[in-house]
């Protein structure tokens, strides 16, 4: 396909051509020494040029080869001549080959997780990984560069990542772009994680008004609501037909993961499942006594009947059809959870209203929010491949330039730019607060304004949004996803901006030798435990029969293994 070219780059290695054929001084003029080869000279220039500039091209293809997760969302293309598109030969490949001069040649693709990773290990293990590649954690990133087969991308990064890709691992305060370091030097540029915001309380707002209820601010408003919902029936269940609180089999632990209890936990001072710096020591928040105080309050819930009984057989399916179709009335989960199951249980039945609630607060007002992992995993460029400078050029071509400059795009740019289609090399690169900033943008263009640095992604959910207005405006029933859209952006991302929130940074989130070998039981043990107390199968105390055998389990020596990475 044709592609379009930058023209200031093009001009630049015009202007780098000529130099090199006549010879130039440092103050730009044509020299007259004709001494050295003026063919040899230019094409050096060119070569310096693309090695040491974000988006300046190749001045002979490259040809380079990628192990990649699966792309998503090809069934976008549907209909169009593009419709054919995949993993292996797509028309961002060209575009972005185009327009660095590069052959982008797939040596592998797996789909996310474990089909990945195992692909990745089995490269690693034949001594044969390709050109770049993306690795999804830091042990992996840890062993190639002790086997000696990944580059030291630090000058790479130097040259060749733009001031706004700068700017993005900044916004994290380093601990996304340092998470690709070892021993000083950076062999993995990093995938970022942005915050995803307050992990929020979603209630039937149509339940509450109904019962005359005000939203929630403490955890007795919240005990309260759930205890009117379950005996008042305001869904017309039936008696005893009524889940208060739907809840993952996990109860806690993973930040942003649906139907946790992750805030009621934070409430309590605790923090589980991560690994946090307390009284200047490196522990484990799931073993810590602060855990007791919450596991108190929800085997209470459970026993009173607030919390959905079924909590340790349901599925994940399973919570969100219990949802869709009316017979819960709460649930936690980020901002997305407009998607599904909001929107669902809205689909089926259009009276049905959701409001987002930031709560439990403490005293000071405020919830208290664990952050994820920075990093999503890293790109990583294998050792004595010639052009190592191509992955960071990479990063700045497709999170910089195309996404946010007023780069020409043709149509099926706009369908990969804007988000319908995935299919990159890294997973994503952004600001931690990118979901605040896509709020204000979103929010701006509603207003009619014309944000400087809005994406094509963010113009078009604010089309979305505008459907949804209009739709509501005329006394028409709104498309699905514009609902959606509607309330996971201006209601759900709203809060992010507006509601202030505490934050616990973990410490650690890699593996450590200990960990290889025993992390899976002790998660078990641990799962386990946090369900059997909530059910009130065991009583409070075996919390702490819990924390002896975890540590004499191999805790201990794990405690000892992180804490000293940690001091690393």
């Amino acid at each position: 396909m044709k592609v379009l070219w930058k023209k200031g780059i093009a001009a630049m290695l015009a202007l780098l051509m000529a130099c090199g054929a006549g010879g130039c001084t440092d103050s730009g003029e044509l020299s007259t020494d004709t001494t050295s080869s003026a063919g040899s000279s230019a094409e050096d220039d060119a070569w310096i040029a693309a090695a040491t500039d974000p988006l300046t091209p190749y001045p002979e293809t490259v040809t380079v080869t990628f192990g990649k997760e699966a792309g998503r969302n090809f069934s976008a293309l549907a209909g169009t001549e593009w419709e054919n598109h995949n993993d292996d030969d797509n028309a961002m490949y060209d575009i972005i080959g185009g327009f660095l001069n590069i052959d982008i040649q797939i040596d592998f693709v797996g789909n996310g997780g474990d089909d990945y990773n195992k692909k990745v290990a089995m490269a690693i293990a034949d001594g044969n990984i390709p050109d770049v590649m993306k690795v999804s954690d830091y042990s992996t990133l840890k062993q190639l560069v002790e086997s000696d087969m990944v580059e030291d991308l630090t000058q790479a990064f130097e040259d060749c990542a733009t001031d706004r890709i700068r700017d993005i691992y900044d916004s994290f305060d380093g601990r996304c772009l340092e998470s690709g370091k070892i021993d000083g030097k950076l062999y993995g540029i990093p995938a970022t994680n942005i915050f995803n915001g307050q992990e929020l309380l979603w209630l039937r707002k149509d339940w509450l008004d109904k019962l005359n209820l005000e939203e929630p601010e403490t955890m007795e408003d919240i005990e309260y609501i759930l205890q009117q919902f379950v005996e008042q029936d305001p869904g017309n269940n039936g008696e005893g037909k009524t889940i208060g609180l739907v809840v993952n089999t996990g109860i806690a632990g993973a930040y942003g993961a649906q139907f946790q209890l992750n805030n009621i936990f934070t409430h309590y001072g605790a923090a589980p499942g991560q690994w946090i710096e307390k009284d200047g020591e490196v522990v484990y928040g799931s073993v810590q006594p602060e855990m007791k105080e919450a596991l108190t309050v929800l085997r209470d819930w459970y026993a009173k009947g607030l919390i959905d009984p079924q909590v340790a057989v349901r599925t994940n399916d399973d919570r969100i059809a219990v949802v869709a179709s009316g017979q819960c009335g709460a649930f936690f989960g980020a901002w997305w959870s407009c998607n599904s199951p909001a929107s669902d249980a809205w689909a089926l039945d259009n009276s049905v209203e959701w409001v987002p609630c930031v709560v439990p607060v403490g005293e000071d007002g405020k919830v208290t929010v664990i952050e994820q992992n920075p990093s999503m995993g890293y790109l990583v460029v294998r050792k004595g491949f010639e052009h190592p400078e191509v992955a960071v050029k990479l990063v700045s071509l497709q999170y910089d330039y195309m996404r946010r400059s007023d780069y020409v795009q043709s149509d099926v740019e706009k369908a990969y730019i804007a988000g319908d289609v995935a299919c990159d090399f890294l997973g994503n690169c952004d600001f931690n607060n990118a979901l605040v900033l896509c709020y204000e943008n979103i929010r701006d263009i509603l207003d009619g304004k014309s944000p400087e640095d809005a994406t094509a992604f963010e113009y078009g959910v604010a089309a979305s949004c505008q459907k949804y207005v209009d739709a509501i405006d005329a006394g028409q029933l709104p498309d699905k996803t514009d609902w959606s859209n509607y309330y996971g952006r201006m209601i759900g991302t709203r809060l992010a901006a507006e509601v202030p929130y505490n934050k616990i940074s973990p410490v650690f989130y890699s593996s450590t030798d200990t960990m290889k070998l025993r992390w899976g039981s002790l998660q078990k043990m641990e799962s386990e435990m946090l369900l059997r107390i909530v059910m009130n199968e065991d009583p409070i105390d075996s919390f702490d029969s819990f924390v002896e055998e975890w540590y004499a389990s191999g805790g201990d020596t794990i405690t000892e293994e992180v804490s000293a990475e940690v001091a690393k």
